[in-house]
């Protein structure tokens, strides 16, 4: 990023009274604990600043990125030297009834534990698979995020995104949902600002009981308090990438810091002194 558009961006901020640092360290911010710093790292905290801040990137083609929980992706050692984005709107999830419906609209910015956990205690049932995924819940649509046989998908009615500077919805169809996909992936210049959803009413004891389900599926499956960013690969259609890694016999594989879990060989962990290249080079042998 040149000192005229480092320029623009300084001044347009301070204008702005949005909060932002320059030459972030990101490692904190992942998973994977791993990656250099951000020249620019801004959080919006409303609607109408994450509106303004797409306008003004887009229209001078300064470079950016957004991050949600940072559970799924990997940084560069060398950073970013653009802008990276973490909105901060909150977590707390908006409800009301609408003809008979539960309808639940919830900041991109929540984090999905603290989210599963606040629809338990509203004993609203659909998204108990949730409190296993680590990240936001923007990030979580994007990926349209799921396991045990749940997906976002399932109950998203629509999303409130920044399209092109201006704030507008997605319908559910819209959202061009495909396994671990969706359009937002494919648009930089889409940014989901909310999810809403329709939820039904289940019984509190079921509730818990499913979480703790998954829970438990969950700590017999993955590798616990290990730095990774979770499943690497997609399942290729009709097969497990676990089982195909574990076939090839690449179970425990080493590069640097960086291993091929011995538990779930969809798993890349940092032992913790990885570097991001030694990440990406045991994901691309794997590939």
């Amino acid at each position: 990023m040149n000192s005229f558009k480092t320029n623009l961006l300084t001044k347009f901020l301070a204008e702005s009274k949005m909060r932002y640092t320059e030459n972030h360290p990101l490692n904190k911010l992942t998973t994977y604990r791993v990656g250099g710093p951000a020249r620019f790292f801004i959080q919006p905290n409303s609607f109408l600043q994450a509106e303004k801040l797409q306008a003004v990137l887009l229209e001078n083609e300064i470079p950016f990125f957004l991050l949600g929980g940072g559970s799924n992706i990997l940084i560069s050692d060398q950073g970013f030297l653009g802008t990276v984005i973490q909105f901060d709107f909150g977590e707390k999830p908006y409800l009301r009834k609408e003809n008979g419906l539960n309808r639940v609209e919830i900041p991109a910015s929540a984090r999905t534990g603290f989210l599963s956990k606040y629809l338990a205690k509203q004993s609203l049932t659909g998204m108990e698979y949730i409190s296993t995924i680590p990240g936001h819940l923007g990030g979580a649509i994007v990926q349209n995020a799921g396991c045990y046989g749940y997906e976002i998908k399932d109950s998203l009615q629509e999303a409130i995104v920044v399209e092109n500077g201006s704030i507008t919805t997605y319908s559910n169809q819209e959202c061009g949902f495909t396994y671990r996909d969706s359009i937002f992936k494919k648009k930089e210049n889409l940014w989901i600002l909310q999810g809403n959803f329709v939820l039904q009413e289940g019984n509190p004891e079921a509730i818990a009981r499913k979480m703790d389900e998954f829970k438990q599926k969950r700590l017999l499956t993955q590798p616990k308090n290990r730095r990774s960013a979770g499943s690497v690969f997609k399942n290729p259609k009709g097969q497990k990438a676990w089982q195909l890694i574990s076939n090839a016999g690449l179970r425990g594989k080493k590069i640097g810091g960086a291993m091929v879990s011995e538990k779930h060989c969809n798993f890349i962990v940092n032992d913790g002194s990885a570097t991001a290249m030694d990440i990406y080079r045991l994901a691309e042998l794997v590939r």
